[in-house]
Parts: C-alpha cells; sequence; structure tokens
C-alpha cells in the first residue's frame, strides 16, 4: 500500500539548481562521504515535495546498480525522492596480463575508475591485499583482483608456526601442505615433530597454531 500511495503522489518536481542549493550536488557529496566512493555522477533528482534548503538529514533507503531511493528530512517532514546515478571506486587492477602462479608485486598493479555496480563480488580493494600473494589462474590486464583467485601460502612453501596463548608463544618450522589464502585453515607439517597439524593463514610466511 505504501508503495502505490508512494507512486499515486510523487508528482515528482525535477529541478538543477535552486536559492543557490542544488539537491544534485548535495548528494553526490553525501554519496561520496558515507559510501567511499571516488566519483559520483547524477544525472536527474525527482522528489514529491520541491527542497530549495539545505535538508536537515538524509537517508538512503535503497542503492541498487544506478537507482538510488531516498529521504530527506526538513523541518521535521519527510521529502521521498529518488536519483539516476553513476558511482565509481578506484580499483587496483591488473598492470598487464599476469601468469598463474606469479607472485604479485608493486609493479604489477595499477589503478582504475570502476562503476561500483560493476565491481565483481570478493574484490580486492587494496593494492596492500594483493602485494606477495600468488595468482591460482592467470588474468588478462586491466582486470580486478579477486580474493579467491589469490593464494597467500603455496603447499610445499616453508612457513612458521605459531603457538600463542595467554602463558607462552611459540615458534616452530613448518611446510605447507596445501594452498591457503587469508583466514583459511591449511594442514602443515610441524618439521620439529613430523607430525600433521591444522593451522590458520595470517600472511605470506605464518600458520597459527592452536591446540
Amino acid at each position: 500500500m505504501k508503495k502505490l500511495i508512494f507512486a499515486t503522489i510523487l508528482t515528482f518536481i525535477s529541478f538543477s539548481s535552486l536559492y543557490g542549493f542544488e539537491l544534485k550536488n548535495y548528494l553526490e557529496d553525501y554519496l561520496k562521504s558515507e559510501f567511499g566512493f571516488d566519483e559520483v555522477y547524477i544525472d536527474s533528482v525527482k522528489t514529491s515535495v520541491e527542497i530549495s534548503e539545505l535538508p536537515e538529514k538524509i537517508n538512503v533507503e535503497k542503492l541498487s546498480g544506478r537507482y538510488l531511493k531516498f529521504t530527506a528530512i526538513k523541518d521535521n517532514k519527510t521529502v521521498e525522492g529518488k536519483a539516476e546515478i553513476k558511482a565509481y571506486r578506484k580499483m587496483p587492477v591488473a598492470k598487464m596480463g599476469l601468469e598463474k602462479g606469479k607472485e604479485v608485486s608493486e609493479e604489477d598493479i595499477s589503478e582504475s575508475l570502476v562503476e561500483y555496480s560493476k565491481i565483481p563480488k570478493g574484490a580486492v580493494m587494496e593494492r596492500r591485499q594483493i602485494i606477495g600473494k600468488t595468482l591460482k589462474t592467470s588474468i588478462s590486464a586491466n582486470t580486478i583482483f579477486i580474493e579467491s583467485k589469490l593464494i597467500t601460502i603455496k603447499k610445499g612453501q616453508s612457513v612458521i608456526l605459531k603457538v600463542s596463548n595467554p602463558n607462552f608463544n611459540i615458534k616452530m618450522e613448518g611446510k605447507a601442505l596445501e594452498d591457503g589464502r587469508d583466514g583459511n585453515i591449511i594442514s602443515v607439517l610441524n618439521i620439529q615433530s613430523n607430525k600433521v597439524i591444522k593451522g590458520v593463514v595470517a600472511d605470506e610466511k605464518t600458520v597459527f597454531v592452536t591446540f
């Protein structure tokens, strides 16, 4: 019923600039600040009631693809609105084609402005989360790095096993028996005892073990 009332009553007033206040620019700045976008472009803004002054509050009700639905609070009154947007984030991408098994370095990464609706699930947002990782598959130039395709520790690699509890900290030499990403539980060989144990991948050289 609410959606029907919204569709019926909303006469949608389109505007660009009124009395020195431009809602379009305000929304663009708001989305950059609150959602971390690097660039935002709004093609049109439509509201149920004309907004000619800075609102007290903006609430984003829905942000999907290029569609934005929001409410603005002014003088204790709620104004409903919608807009068509294009929002972009700077993403680390492959500077060139990279082969499977390649350990990614700073020189292998460039930056590209990507529309947020086209950023794939599991995309790695920061360079530091990529550098030193090994590619599970080959990727082409300008490809966004995906977490599931990056290996932190490779099978057969020498690692440091760390055992920690409130009473002691122990470091041991180990060997990874399978590939693993950050946070994965993998099998490792304790070189000293020659026993296979499980541990959590912490970084490119370290596996945390608990008993």
